[in-house]
């Protein structure tokens, strides 16, 4: 992002070399353990830690430290990777009678959105958690009905700058929520 340009003015650098690493971890469980009553029910989540970043070129550091002495950055994230990534779901299906529900819930960490040059604050787009629902109805042999409901907190989208240890909205919005009502016809 360069700042000193009369339009906001966005433009890609790649780099010669980088660093990526984590791990991943995944459950599933029917819930039938707690009660068979709960035999419908399967709970998931996944949960992903990743460790990205790369150093920032010397020329970027020198320019920076041009304008503002106290730069002291040296090392910054992948643009757009999330330092975690987290998904909880619970699921019920019940093939005799054709229905089937979802709820689901996901939040990513805070990403580096746009890195300013010219020694201004990085952009970083703060977590948003997204809340969906989904359920399903088949009737007979072809139709199934669906309704479906997404980003039910209807949470800002929030890109920060963090200047003295304060941080500055640079843009917010809400996407808004999403309905939709479905209907299928299946063809054997």
């Amino acid at each position: 992002f360069n700042p000193r340009a009369t339009i906001p003015e966005l433009s890609y650098i790649n780099i010669d070399n980088a660093q990526v690493y984590g791990f991943e971890m995944e459950l599933r469980k029917q819930l039938n353990f707690i009660s068979p009553s709960l035999k419908n029910f399967t709970f998931s989540t996944n949960v992903a830690i990743i460790n990205s970043g790369y150093d920032i070129p010397e020329n970027e550091i020198t320019n920076s430290k041009a304008i503002d002495i106290r730069y002291d950055l040296t090392r910054r994230p992948f643009q757009g990777q999330a330092p975690f990534i987290t998904n909880f779901i619970l699921s019920y299906l019940n093939t005799d009678n054709g229905l089937e529900s979802t709820v689901s819930f996901n939040v990513s960490g805070r990403k580096l959105y746009g890195i300013a040059l010219f020694a201004t604050p990085d952009i970083y787009e703060e977590p948003i958690p997204l809340l969906n629902f989904k359920l399903s109805k088949r009737i007979g042999e072809n139709y199934q009905i669906s309704f479906t409901a997404r980003n039910l907190l209807n949470a800002e989208n929030r890109k920060t700058q963090n200047f003295n240890n304060i941080k500055y909205l640079a843009e917010g919005f809400r996407i808004g929520s999403t309905f939709g009502l479905n209907f299928t016809y299946i063809v054997k």
